[in-house]
């Protein structure tokens, strides 16, 4: 069995034809307002039936004042002390008698700044067709009176980080000149003249800043902005200062347990540190004897990776350096990965995630000693061309262990052969020349450590197309597309590479004169892998300026003949990824070319009065209706309809009664 609930009354506001409509708003009258502020109680209301959709209310705001409307809805998911409303609802407001309503919310109106007249509220189901109860309380103040001026003794205060107070004064110019004071942060209270007539001052205290950024708060005073700019708690500089350069870093001795031998620990502990300064960063550096080789690891704690129960306000990021700070490792920003280094001097950098930020952290660096070879470089990239390079490997020199090193690729093959080796030392190694279009990869495992090579491809055959001059006729980049009996034509630029770090490339299309073309690029990969990420742009004007860059297709670019259509195509800008294969298929439509010509194009004319017929040519494609219109108000048209295809233009103008030329234009 189902049993309905108790049927929901009308309210009060729905009279006898109801309030569900903007013309039949339950009308309200102006509120009183006391020091400046009214407000309007609705309660006991509801939407009763599944039609009673809307419910709108209007108040007469009497006109001279601006007003900042502000108010709360009380409803199933906004209570109000111990109610027990059942709609979920949500409120708007529009003060252009219905045309547009705004500040459509479910739980707090505004604030809003409206003008005087009358004022329509809207209250409805958050979701249609449901029923229930609500309740809402509107506050309005009267901001400012029309006709007055107000000036503030300043637009500012920069306070300190403790909590404090202070006051502005208001100099109110005219007649009744009632207004308002708001706060717009919570941090910031009016104490005093919040609500307020003619000259006077305006009282306000703030919170502490515990943060150690800067905030800032705005109060609304009258028509005016009063910004309230207090500055962070400072953070003082920590027990590692001075250490903001390499040559000032700090630092730590390395004691392994139980001594320095194979497998032994040194923990390193950096703790209540920070970065004071906006341009605060730090160094630090721990000494390793070179008989053997290091894991090293950590942990970044900050404020993003707190340590029990700790409250670190950075942002920060760690790298380190084997190599006296000439580069630096990849950024971690809470653990470091247990990565190989060799004996010597090891940099830690500490610095802020994002630059400019102030705050604290502490970090924990584990290091233990080994004889895990250590290489230095572990990428190189070499050109298309055979060649020759070498691999650094740093043992300790307490290791007396050997390594070896093998190739997974058949181009990559060792110099005399070598592959065993102990100690510190070079691995020779060579590399053929790349015979593809396409840049290839190989590996080297040495000690256990990957080495990787990157071979660029060889150059296409659209070289050189290296800039726009490079682009000659006759060359395989000089592109002329070739129109069926639809003049539809497809251009493929296919297959091409960037073979080089700085290798852009550039292609010429030919673009007959007597046409209108549209053209696409489309982005045709099929089921072939191409390896680069590019960027295109285009230039109409032989590569003066170049418009619009695209990731990989446009569409529908229109473009005149007679004159040449660049393309330049790059890697993309923000890719590490220099060389690689690419496609590119333009589709060019043309239309026959819409021209008009003019019998005269200049008339010198005497100063005597008189009238002039210009006759206008029109190509065979040209069905758009065209006008004419002068603007130089002495030149007048005998005629100002529009015409298509060919006609005249006749124009007349007066005597010319002044000593001077003059020139106007049709």
């Amino acid at each position: 069995m189902t049993q309905e609930g108790r049927p929901l009354a009308a309210d009060a506001y729905e009279g006898n034809e109801g309030n569900n409509t903007k013309d039949k708003a339950y009308p309200f009258p102006a509120p009183t307002f006391t020091q400046n502020v009214g407000t309007v109680n609705i309660s006991e209301a509801s939407c009763h039936l599944a039609s009673d959709v809307v419910d709108y209310y209007k108040i007469e705001l009497p006109t001279g004042y601006t007003y900042r409307l502000s108010g709360a809805l009380h409803d199933a998911t906004n209570q109000n002390e111990g109610s027990n409303y059942t709609l979920n609802a949500k409120i708007s407001y529009s003060a252009n008698n219905g045309t547009t309503w705004r500040g459509t919310a479910d739980s707090q109106l505004g604030p809003a700044t409206v003008s005087g007249g009358t004022l329509y509220l809207k209250i409805e189901p958050f979701d249609n067709g449901n029923t229930g109860t609500y309740a809402a309380k509107i506050e309005i103040k009267r901001v400012v009176a029309t006709g007055c001026t107000y000036s503030l003794s300043s637009d500012r205060k920069e306070a300190t980080a403790p909590a404090g107070s202070d006051q502005v004064t208001v100099t109110a110019t005219g007649s009744s000149c009632v207004w308002t004071a708001t706060s717009n942060v919570n941090w910031i209270t009016i104490t005093s003249g919040a609500n307020s007539e003619n000259s006077g001052n305006v009282g306000y205290s703030y919170t502490e800043n515990t943060s150690s950024y800067s905030r800032l708060g705005e109060i609304t005073i009258a028509d005016k902005s009063y910004v309230v700019i207090q500055t962070g708690r400072p953070v003082p500089p920590d027990r590692y200062e001075p250490n903001n350069s390499k040559e000032e870093a700090r630092l730590f001795a390395a004691n392994f347990s139980p001594s320095l031998q194979e497998n032994a620990i040194a923990s390193i502990d950096i703790s209540s540190a920070s970065c004071h300064l906006t341009s605060d960063e730090d160094y630090y550096k721990i000494e390793l004897d070179t008989r053997y080789t290091y894991t090293l690891s950590g942990f970044l704690y900050d404020l993003r990776n707190q340590n029990e129960g700790s409250n670190y306000t950075l942002n920060a990021q760690i790298s380190y350096s084997t190599d006296n700070g000439s580069t630096w490792s990849a950024t971690a920003d809470s653990q470091l990965p247990p990565k190989t280094v060799s004996g010597g001097t090891l940099y830690l950098k500490i610095e802020p995630y994002s630059s400019g930020k102030i705050g604290t952290y502490a970090a924990k660096i584990e290091i233990r000693a080994g004889c895990r070879a250590f290489l230095p470089v572990l990428r190189k990239t070499v050109l298309s061309a055979a060649g020759a390079d070498q691999i650094t490997v740093i043992s300790g020199s307490s290791c007396a262990s050997s390594w070896t090193a093998a190739s997974d690729a058949d181009w990559l093959t060792f110099t005399g052969g070598t592959r065993t080796a102990a100690g510190s030392g070079n691995v020779g190694y060579s590399y053929a020349a790349n015979p593809t279009l396409d840049l290839r990869t190989g590996t080297i495992i040495v000690a256990g450590q990957v080495y990787t090579v990157i071979q660029a491809p060889s150059p296409d055959r659209y070289e050189p197309n290296n800039t726009a001059e490079a682009v000659q006729p006759n060359t395989p980049s000089w592109l002329t597309p070739e129109f069926n009996n639809q003049n539809a034509g497809v251009i493929s630029i296919s297959p091409a590479n960037c073979h080089a770090a700085e290798d852009v490339d550039y292609y010429k299309i030919n673009l007959a004169p007597d046409y209108a073309y549209t053209i696409s690029l489309s982005d045709r990969k099929g089921n072939i892998r191409y390896t680069l990420g590019t960027q295109i742009s285009y230039s109409t004007d032989e590569g003066s300026t170049w418009n619009n860059t695209y990731s990989n297709q446009f569409s529908n670019l229109s473009a005149q003949g007679g004159n040449p259509l660049y393309l330049k195509i790059e890697p993309y800008s923000s890719s590490d990824q220099k060389t690689g294969t690419y496609v590119a298929e333009i589709s060019i439509s043309r239309t026959v070319a819409c021209t008009y010509t003019l019998s005269e194009r200049r008339k010198p004319v005497a100063s005597a009065a008189g009238s002039v017929t210009v006759t206008v040519t029109a190509s065979s494609s040209c069905t758009t209706p065209w006008t004419a219109t002068s603007n130089a108000p002495w030149i007048t048209l005998t005629s100002s309809g529009s015409i298509t295809g060919a006609g005249s233009v006749t124009y007349s103008y007066p005597e010319n009664t002044e000593w001077a030329s003059r020139k106007g234009t049709i």
